[in-house]
């Protein structure tokens, strides 16, 4: 009987580890609540007011863009993490890029980070501009993306607070950064 009900709780323990990494294979940060990497307060969280000296060498097509970003942002401000996601019900990180690059952008983006991050063009980190994606290694076989808005910053849905700008330089993200991609508008 005690061998039985160990038994029972080891394959329940390895179940539920199971369905934990299979959930966490997609885009996931649930450290934000222990690391503070989002930013809460209302100036932060428009993207405008931060890019002034990021769009000064942008050009005309590219600074609407970013205005339609702004915009696209402004709607989904706080919008529930949920993963595989694609609506203001919930969404997740990959799927958020996906519909800010097509709202904004005009951009069709692949569903998930593992396809977004073969598209566009390689940049590197010193060279990011407003409106590129970039990609963070956030586990061994979990990736993450964000939309980059200059001054330290990239928007991004996170499981914790939902749709919201974080900073590149927060130690999680600075020592999880992967690479960045761009695309011509």
């Amino acid at each position: 009987m005690l061998m039985k009900h160990s038994l029972i709780k080891l394959l329940t323990f390895r179940i539920v580890v199971l369905l934990l990494t299979t959930v966490t294979i997609g885009c996931s940060q649930k450290h934000s609540r222990l690391t503070n990497n989002s930013t809460h307060n209302s100036s932060s969280q428009n993207p405008s007011s931060h890019s002034a000296s990021s769009q000064q060498n942008i050009n005309p097509n590219r600074r609407q863009a970013i205005k339609q970003l702004d915009a696209f942002f402004q709607r989904w401000i706080g919008v529930p993490y949920a993963i595989g996601g694609l609506s203001r019900a919930g969404v997740d990180c990959s799927g958020w890029a996906k519909l800010a690059y097509a709202n904004a952008f005009g951009k069709r983006l692949p569903r998930t980070t593992a396809r977004q991050v073969t598209t566009g063009n390689w940049i590197a980190r010193s060279n990011l501009q407003w409106g590129d994606l970039v990609f963070f290694k956030t586990g061994v076989k979990v990736r993450h993306v964000g939309i980059y808005i200059g001054n330290d910053q990239f928007m991004h849905a996170s499981t914790s607070v939902g749709v919201t700008v974080s900073k590149l330089s927060n130690p999680y993200w600075h020592s999880r950064y992967w690479m960045a991609r761009r695309h011509n508008f």
